[in-house]
């Protein structure tokens, strides 16, 4: 039997806050090990990351960002931040005042839950979706807890599978969809 995504958000939901604080946050650190030595980094110029909702139980990227800022520091790394109903990419440092460029080398974002097929459930409001579809040439990262694997999501035609998911126990690869959207064949 296939869950709706409504049930499927609402399990991951529950299961990422049961965590504990401190499992939360040692296997956030995990999943930024791996996603640090996922790829050389000192190819990318144009990052967008996540701010993590620690409230939410997201995976904590800030040590990956941390440790990126210093070992990169000419990556510009840039962010979604809500203003009033909209969203609007913006430098990921709030004192910064820059250009937002239009594409980006990868994209990290959050999920509560995936599947093998590397399709991701968030929160429903389609931002990750419409915002990927417009990054062809970005590699789309995704990070969450193991806790969020489940068998399938009933994926719909706008939504954007990802390039790699990562865990804190795994690396997915999607091969097809990384030649695809970085134009090889």
């Amino acid at each position: 039997m296939e869950l709706s995504k409504t049930t499927l958000r609402r399990l991951a939901k529950s299961a990422r806050l049961d965590m504990a604080p401190d499992l939360r946050q040692q296997k956030s650190d995990l999943i930024s090990a791996k996603l640090t030595n996922l790829m050389d980094w000192s190819e990318t110029t144009r990052l967008h990351v996540y701010e993590p909702i620690l409230e939410l139980g997201e995976v904590d990227i800030s040590l990956f960002i941390n440790r990126l800022a210093k070992e990169h520091p000419s990556i510009r790394l840039y962010t979604s931040r809500r203003q009033d109903r909209d969203w609007r990419i913006e430098s990921y440092y709030k004192d910064a005042q820059v250009i937002v460029p239009r594409v980006f080398d990868a994209v990290i974002v959050p999920m509560l839950c995936f599947d093998e097929s590397l399709h991701r459930i968030g929160y429903g409001g389609g931002y990750y979706d419409r915002f990927l579809s417009v990054q062809e040439k970005a590699r789309a990262i995704g990070v969450c807890f193991e806790a969020g694997r489940v068998a399938q999501i009933p994926a719909e035609a706008h939504d954007v599978p990802l390039d790699v998911i990562i865990t804190e126990k795994d690396v997915l690869y999607e091969t097809t969809a990384i030649n695809q959207r970085n134009g090889y064949t």
